[in-house]
């Protein structure tokens, strides 16, 4: 599911699919929300041109206020939430929630019944954010972050239907 553009964001701006030419700002926004485990220029190249991810940005005025990217694979029915960021000074703007629900219709048009990811047991402002989205803690894995922190496995079912497959072959986004 391709936004074939951009969708409007009520004010807020808009989301659109994440391009080639975003990596900087990307880079920029990794580097404002973690302090460790940040995806790298070659990541973020790797999952902006493979067919089993979608990469997201909430843009206003022609800045990145936040992204999210979620994973899939055609013989699974979960989905991974891969990283998800916002801006400190959009966070409460309503950007996070309506990246959110973008993933959530991506993933049930890919055909996952359920979305999974890694949270820091420490992280609580995200961790409210998922608990009101429905994720529910399932396993604690150890040693998981690059700084041997611990994480939180998050997992939430979807609701079935609503999204369905428009059956395109993801674009190469332009540079």
């Amino acid at each position: 599911m391709s936004l074939g553009g951009a969708a409007s964001l009520s004010g807020l701006g808009m989301i659109r699919d994440a391009r080639l030419g975003d990596i900087d700002e990307l880079l920029d926004l990794e580097a404002q929300c973690f302090s460790s485990d940040r995806l790298t220029r070659r990541s973020f190249r790797h999952l902006l041109r493979t067919g089993h991810a979608a990469t997201f940005v909430a843009v206003s005025q022609r800045s990145i206020q936040g992204y999210a990217t979620l994973l899939f694979r055609k013989s699974s029915t979960v989905g991974r939430i891969y990283s998800f960021a916002v801006r400190p000074h959009h966070r409460g703007r309503g950007v996070a929630g309506n990246l959110m629900r973008l993933l959530e219709r991506e993933a049930r048009a890919h055909d996952c019944r359920r979305l999974v990811l890694e949270v820091r047991p420490g992280n609580r402002p995200a961790r409210r954010f998922y608990d009101k989205f429905g994720f529910r803690c399932v396993a604690r894995k150890r040693g998981f972050y690059e700084d041997g922190a611990d994480a939180l496995r998050l997992d939430k079912q979807l609701a079935p239907g609503r999204a369905r497959k428009r059956g395109r072959l993801r674009r190469r986004p332009s540079p």
